[in-house]
């Protein structure tokens, strides 16, 4: 009766013992069976009907995965099942994913095979270790690469191929790095390498990245802890697509240079220890700024920055209530909680007063002494030039005076008469 059926659903189903028979003569092109009841021989998978391209097979209690070729599988679901290891022989995949299993050990892949079509490899969940030697040499058009909430703390230098990567976004977050290699991925755009331990980077990685527009570093706190003069963050500049980057719970103390990149947009630094805030090393395109729980006293130079920045976070820091607020006044009330005086405050001497009504009634800066000096400065030299021009052309007319010769006659003292 369903030997003609082409897309079929027994999600959570009773299955018979002959399905696998069934199966292996079906027409079905699309198969979801997960979290079915049947009784699969030795808890592993290796059935693949002649037509079928997508299949689920999620939640089955599966420890062992088998694929070899003559399967025309196209995308594979097997999450959240108990495989310990892999096999795959399957040149038409396009899709795996096999989350939230117990491997230990990278996929066995047969020598001299390649899955010239796979896009998509997830293994998220999982109790990898490692990436070997060669990893994702057999996948040549691998797109997308999701080894997050592992337990990854090597990846190996040779682990991607030197030439002919096409990944486009790489997910290693949740894993126990403390280094990365610096592979050449010209065509990476999304790299998720937060929640680590990584303690050093270096500015190689960025050179292998050109395109790369997405970087997420966060829940890294010793990323910075080798940092001096120098840093790998100098470096940042290079991304020159870079749109958004996260540093987020780093302990970042020190101020970070993006006025050079162009084209970023979006900065978190939530969660660190930064006490100043510059909008002169800020970029000028940026649109949103996240320093919430810092310990942010006072913010400057934003007077050309308000612009473009529509987002500007500063929840949770001790602002101090001074008029160098002025600048960033609309910003901030444009936030969803700056009415709650929990979030957003300031300082005033020994007092902490809500920092909304304090921003409704906040006036701009007079202009400082500082500032007003250089003007008295520059008045005073061009009254002291004024001054010195008059006398020199005082001086100077009563030299012209002093040259002109005269001829004096007495003037007759007695009236003619007439003779």
């Amino acid at each position: 009766m369903l030997s003609n059926v082409t897309n079929l659903n027994l999600a959570g189903a009773e299955l018979p013992e002959d399905f696998f028979e069934w199966l292996e003569t079906a027409a079905v092109v699309h198969l979801n069976i997960s979290n079915a009841k049947i009784d699969v021989p030795g808890e592993e998978w290796r059935w693949c009907g002649p037509r079928l391209e997508v299949l689920d097979i999620s939640g089955l209690q599966l420890k062992k995965l088998r694929l070899t070729r003559g399967c025309n599988l196209r995308k594979l679901f097997a999450k959240d099942n108990q495989l310990e290891s892999a096999f795959l022989d399957a040149p038409t995949l396009e899709a795996v994913d096999l989350d939230h299993n117990l491997f230990s050990d990278w996929l066995i892949i047969p020598l001299g095979t390649s899955l010239e079509k796979l896009e998509t490899l997830s293994m998220s969940g999982n109790l990898l270790t490692s990436l070997p030697p060669g990893a994702l040499t057999h996948f040549p058009l691998l797109q997308h690469l999701d080894l997050s909430r592992n337990q990854i703390s090597n990846i190996e230098h040779d682990a991607f191929p030197s030439l002919g990567m096409q990944i486009i976004s790489i997910d290693l977050s949740h894993n126990q790095l403390t280094s990365l290699p610096h592979p050449v991925l010209p065509s990476l755009l999304y790299l998720d390498i937060s929640s680590n331990n990584l303690n050093e980077m270096s500015p190689l990685l960025f050179a292998g990245m050109p395109l790369l527009q997405h970087l997420k570093i966060g829940n890294n706190p010793e990323v910075f802890s080798k940092c001096g003069q120098k840093c790998w963050s100098d470096h940042v500049d290079v991304l020159t697509n870079l749109v958004d980057i996260d540093l987020s719970n780093c302990q970042i103390s020190k101020p970070i240079d993006f006025s050079k990149s162009y084209s970023l947009k979006s900065i978190s630094l939530r969660g660190n220890q930064i006490t100043t805030l510059d909008g002169g090393l800020l970029p000028p395109t940026l649109s949103i700024l996240d320093a919430g729980e810092n310990l942010v006293h006072y913010t400057s130079n934003f007077s050309k920055r308000t612009g473009t920045l529509r987002d500007l976070r500063l929840d949770g820091n001790p602002l101090i209530c001074d008029c160098s607020l002025f600048e960033i006044r609309d910003q901030l009330l444009n936030q969803s909680r700056i009415t709650d005086a929990a979030s957003y405050y300031c300082f005033s001497s020994a007092w902490q007063h809500p920092l909304h009504p304090y921003l409704a009634s906040l006036r701009a800066c007079l202009p400082s002494s500082s500032s007003i000096l250089p003007s008295l400065v520059t008045a005073f030299l061009i009254c002291v030039c004024i001054v010195l021009l008059i006398i020199i052309s005082l001086i100077a007319a009563h030299r012209l005076c002093g040259s002109i010769s005269y001829t004096y006659k007495r003037l007759a003292l007695d009236i003619p008469v007439r003779l």
